[in-house]
């Protein structure tokens, strides 16, 4: 009788640990998918973000942005005499 406790016993633990690496194992896959849904989900947003930010630079950027700074200041009359009537 002893002798078939023993080997139950032992038998017991052996399927326990068989459960627990199997938790565990479901646990890592569900934080590893995790992990990777959220590295996904990084890049997806970063690229957005820097969709945004181009776009808002160039397509959204100051209309004046084509002229130069010192053109930007003169009069049409001058801006007629230095780059219309050459």
């Amino acid at each position: 009788m002893n002798l078939l406790k023993f080997l139950l016993i032992v038998l017991g633990v052996i399927f326990g640990l068989f459960v627990i690496n199997w938790i565990w194992g479901l646990i890592a896959g569900v934080f590893w998918y995790g992990a990777l849904l959220a590295g996904i989900i990084l890049i997806g947003v970063g690229g957005y973000r820097l969709f945004q930010w181009a776009e808002r630079r160039y397509v959204t950027g100051n209309p004046n942005a084509y002229l130069d700074d010192i053109d930007s200041k003169i009069s049409w009359e001058e801006y007629d005499r230095k780059y219309l009537n050459k």
